[in-house]
């Protein structure tokens, strides 16, 4: 085989010998490829996909093209990948941001080489750098004597503030990032170190990476002094890689990386890791039920050598997800058979599209989505391999104050942000809507605490939404839905474990992370740790 193979990250798939590598992975089998393209019909846009030797045509038809898929690879060189016209614009960004970058060929050039390097680890070592006794701002750096891999790089959704600077963690010597789902306290630092001059690979599932777009986008605008700008957001884009579920990729010299479906938000995953033979799994945030929106959390895993798990709920109990349903269900019934509205104020992104879901599913009309809700419904609807096919049906996009007049005159059900009260559209109806005593403001979601969504649960009325007072008047009804696992939901997954792997838990409450890992230790007889920010562990 040509060296020149070994200059690229991929295609992993494409079995081409001799100076074919260099034509194919030049594009300059364009009018062959078109040929084939053209045999599907219409189709709106085409993506080279060099990382992995893929053609990404985008179409409304349906069908497997397997035939086409066949001589595409065949003629070219190159595997064909049929995908649905996207719903949304943002998405149609991030792929133009990905695939039609002018500096991507000699990007992945650069992966390439790097992930080839010779190397074997001897040892491994896990820095934790956020999330230790802390609920978000992950982050977990992973190092071997050739690597070094960057898990997460979220921020604190009540501070702001970003991973902690270890001396260990040069941006400059980084092979990769990994991001297990696109919320903010997961990836919310990013940016920050695009701004600061990272130029290597984050890896993510597609819908991830266009969800962790609009957020960033949102972050910006909202802050005040933000450590980024729109160009370092886009530039992120430009260096991401889109991995699919279960499709394992060497990431580094010696780290090779696989992605599982970890139920928590459209295309969510827990990251497993195989370092030079040792296993360790990080979940990410995952949940365990089966949803109206999504499939539960994968967790076929091998057996571990290392286990990095949440433990958000880890002491709760939460209602189940037939139990909520019914509730959210009984309460929209009873609001409309009063001639009222129900004001459902959740999170933009998952819960609000679980919610759709279950409303369409039970045949409701006249049902309105708002604020941004509408650009992640169509985001998450353009990927519908990520998602059960319960987003079909009908609703209406509101985008101003007139059609939020409308909404509320025909007594529609209404979907907004935020989840929290802390901002967004809510403002708006909660000032304007009419009648109130026969109204219902649902919110189906976690309230952090000090934020107008908490006071008002804790009985606090009036309450402060951006400096304005407003007079609570609606009937309030808080459901319990969640995205993470309870207790029970953790604990089912610990026990199909195989293994006994060094484990570390994050992602919750002081107490809760310190209770779960001695519970580990006592009824599993692993060696548990419930880890401080900035301590470090080798294995």
């Amino acid at each position: 085989m040509s060296n020149n193979y070994y200059e690229y990250i991929g295609p992993d798939k494409l079995k081409i010998c001799g100076e074919n590598v260099e034509k194919i992975l030049n594009r300059s089998t364009t009018k062959e490829a078109s040929k084939v393209i053209n045999k599907i019909g219409s189709y709106n846009n085409v993506y080279w996909d060099e990382s992995y030797g893929k053609v990404l045509v985008e179409t409304n038809r349906t069908g497997t093209f397997e035939r086409e898929k066949n001589r595409f690879f065949k003629e070219t060189g190159w595997n064909l990948e049929i995908y649905k016209n996207p719903y949304s614009e943002m998405v149609n960004k991030v792929r133009r941001l990905i695939y039609e970058y002018e500096g991507r060929y000699e990007f992945l050039k650069k992966v390439s080489r790097n992930v080839r390097r010779a190397g074997d680890s001897s040892w491994i070592r896990i820095s934790f750098l956020g999330g230790g006794k802390e609920v978000g701002r992950n982050s977990i750096f992973i190092q071997t004597p050739r690597s070094k891999v960057l898990l997460d790089c979220g921020i604190n959704m009540k501070t702001s503030k970003g991973p902690l600077p270890a001396p260990e963690m040069d941006i400059k010597q980084l092979d990769a990032i990994v991001i297990s789902h696109s919320h903010l306290d997961h990836t919310g630092g990013i940016a920050k170190l695009y701004a600061q001059g990272y130029r290597g690979p984050v890896y993510a599932t597609e819908p991830t990476i266009a969800l962790m777009r609009l957020l960033k986008r949102d972050l910006y605008r909202l802050k005040e002094n933000p450590e980024f700008n729109k160009s370092s957001i886009d530039k992120m884009i430009n260096h991401c890689i889109p991995i699919e579920y279960r499709d394992m990729k060497k990431i580094a010299p010696d780290i090779h990386m696989e992605l599982y479906n970890a139920g928590h938000l459209p295309g969510s995953a827990g990251v497993l890791l195989d370092i030079n033979g040792k296993q360790l799994f990080y979940t990410g945030d995952f949940d365990d039920r089966n949803t109206k929106l999504l499939p539960p959390a994968d967790h076929d895993l091998p057996p571990l050598d290392v286990l990095i798990t949440e433990a958000t709920y880890s002491h709760e109990s939460i209602p189940s997800q037939k139990k909520v349903e019914r509730e959210l269900i009984k309460t929209v019934d009873k609001t409309l058979s009063r001639d009222g509205t129900p004001i459902i104020s959740t999170f933009a992104i998952g819960r609000s599209q679980e919610i759709l879901s279950l409303l369409l599913e039970n045949g409701y009309k006249n049902i309105y989505i708002d604020g941004m809700i509408c650009e992640a419904t169509k985001i998450v609807g353009s990927y519908p391999d990520y998602i059960k096919p319960n987003l079909d049906g009908e609703y209406q996009y509101i985008y101003s104050e007139k059609q939020r007049e409308e909404a509320i005159e025909n007594n529609g059900i209404i979907v907004t942000t935020s989840g929290m009260l802390t901002g967004g559209p809510i403002q708006y109806y909660l000032d304007h809507i009419g009648d109130k005593s026969k109204n219902t403001l649902i919110l189906p979601g976690y309230m952090v605490e000090n934020t107008p969504g908490n006071k008002l649960k804790e009985g606090e009325n009036p309450i402060h939404i951006n400096g304005k007072q407003l007079e609570i008047e609606l009937e309030v009804k808080q459901i319990r839905f969640s995205g993470h696992a309870d207790r029970s939901g953790l604990w089912s997954f610990l026990h199909k474990i195989e293994g006994s792997p060094e484990t570390y838990v994050i992602h919750g409450e002081k107490e809760n992370c310190e209770k779960l890992s001695q519970e580990i230790n006592e009824k599993l007889g692993w060696s548990a740790n419930a880890p401080k920010n900035l301590d470090a562990y080798r294995t």
